[in-house]
């Protein structure tokens, strides 16, 4: 075999943390290191690879080296061209070309760099010796008012594998600095964007924060010896609610220090392999899960703002809010597709409404379904702070009096029994209304 016959390709067009997939001829074996391919179902997980290729995938190799030396010019990076192929190899006419092209800037020429490499890997992956392969499997299922995520690693590999506990993983979206993280997601097979939008969910790039079973790495590293599996676990919300159902799931996995073995060492970003699980009820399950998952949307949400005027993407109750923070008590439904109106913040006091000036912006508060009134003696529909109205005509003085003595916010939790405002005529407390004005901490 001749010298010039090694050659080697670096390519990063499979995931979004640069993690780049090599393969090649060394040594005179050909050989695959994959990083990850998370957006290409075929291609789960990551690893190493001794592959005795057949004809058609070495003639594509030998091509691909070729086209390489036959560019009369190399484009080098341009800052924001994201996919890149890099070569070294070995010329016929004995250059070495060992660079990064820049697959954007090559123009007509690109696509012979784009589709022989993503089949070379394929070839190499399907027909390959798993020299180590580590995959990942998960399961959700509804615990407490959150979901339990459980993903199980498994080395399927002749190599150990290991790598940083998921307890040290930062768990946000961030390719630049290369955040290790988890993300789920799943649908029912009737899932229509349009027709059935619940029959999804989405958990978003979690990490270590949310592990529950972190004591099992005390060292904070997972070592994988071959044929054996690992797990971890960990509760989190998802970013919206969602139907019960039968669901096909899987999860996107970064992991920004692998360990061992030395030739997988670095970045990979990987799917999962797909599974099919049962989801029994309906995520929130009741009332009082849904508060608590509200409360969190709306933390996650609140830096979305919506100006005064502009059209409400998602139905939903939302909260005013005035230009130097005052915060409006009293939400109001909006449905997709109204414009966000102008109306005065208005507050609650001893003494009735009181107004703090106009409105500049929206934040979300609640889905449009959720109960913000109830009257006295009913089961609470949701936990916080409650004010009580009533139709004033036929009161007298002192009973005018009493009501207004007890405008105050009351704090009530969701199943307990609404209070009673003593007024000492059954029909006259059953006009009593209760309005949410917000959460206890409000």
């Amino acid at each position: 075999m001749a010298s010039n016959d090694a050659m080697g390709f670096s390519y990063n067009g499979f995931n979004m943390s640069n993690a780049e997939t090599s393969f090649g001829l060394r040594d005179g074996k050909y050989f695959l290191i994959m990083r990850g391919a998370p957006d290409l179902d075929d291609m789960p997980g990551a690893g190493l690879f001794n592959v005795d290729p057949d004809a058609t995938t070495k003639a594509k190799l030998a091509r691909l080296r070729s086209n390489v030396c036959a560019l009369k010019k190399i484009p080098s990076l341009t800052p924001g061209n994201d996919a890149f192929l890099s070569p070294s190899v070995t010329c016929d006419d004995g250059r070495e070309i060992v660079s990064s092209l820049d697959i954007a800037a090559l123009g007509k020429e690109a696509e012979q760099f784009i589709g022989p490499p993503q089949e070379i890997i394929k070839s190499f992956f399907d027909a390959g010796e798993k020299v180590a392969k580590l995959d990942a499997f998960v399961d959700v299922k509804p615990q407490a008012g959150k979901l339990l995520i459980t993903v199980k690693f498994a080395n399927s590999g002749l190599l150990d594998i290991a790598f940083k506990s998921p307890a040290t993983w930062e768990g946000g979206y961030n390719p630049i600095a290369a955040n290790s993280y988890v993300a789920v997601s799943g649908k029912q097979a009737s899932f229509d964007h349009t027709q059935n939008p619940n029959e999804q969910f989405f958990i978003p790039w979690f990490g270590g924060s949310m592990m529950v079973n972190r004591e099992d790495y005390p060292d904070d590293v997972v070592r994988i010896p071959p044929g054996q599996t690992r797990y971890a676990k960990f509760l989190v919300y998802p970013n919206d609610r969602f139907k019960s159902g039968r669901y096909t799931i899987g999860a996107i996995l970064a992991i920004r220090e692998v360990i061992a073995p030395s030739g997988l060492a670095g970045k990979v970003e990987f799917g999962s392999e797909f599974s099919t699980i049962e989801i029994p009820t309906d995520y929130p399950a009741n009332q009082k899960e849904l508060g608590e998952f509200e409360a969190y949307r709306r933390t996650e949400l609140f830096r979305d703002i919506h100006g005064i005027g502009t059209i409400v993407k998602e139905s939903g109750y939302y909260r005013a809010f005035g230009k130097n923070g005052e915060r409006d008590d009293f939400p109001q439904r909006l449905l997709k597709g109204d414009k966000y109106p102008a109306r005065q913040v208005e507050t609650q006091t001893p003494n009735g409404r009181t107004t703090l000036g106009p409105a500049t912006i929206w934040r979300w508060e609640a889905y449009p379904d959720a109960r913000m009134t109830a009257h006295s003696e009913e089961r609470c529909p949701r936990s916080g702070l409650w004010v009580a109205t009533v139709p004033l005509y036929g009161l007298s003085e002192y009973m005018t009096h009493l009501l207004h003595t007890t405008q105050y916010a009351h704090s009530v939790e969701a199943d307990e029994r609404m209070p009673t405002l003593g007024l000492g005529d059954r029909e006259r407390e059953a006009q009593v209304v209760w309005t949410w004005i917000g959460p206890l901490d409000a």
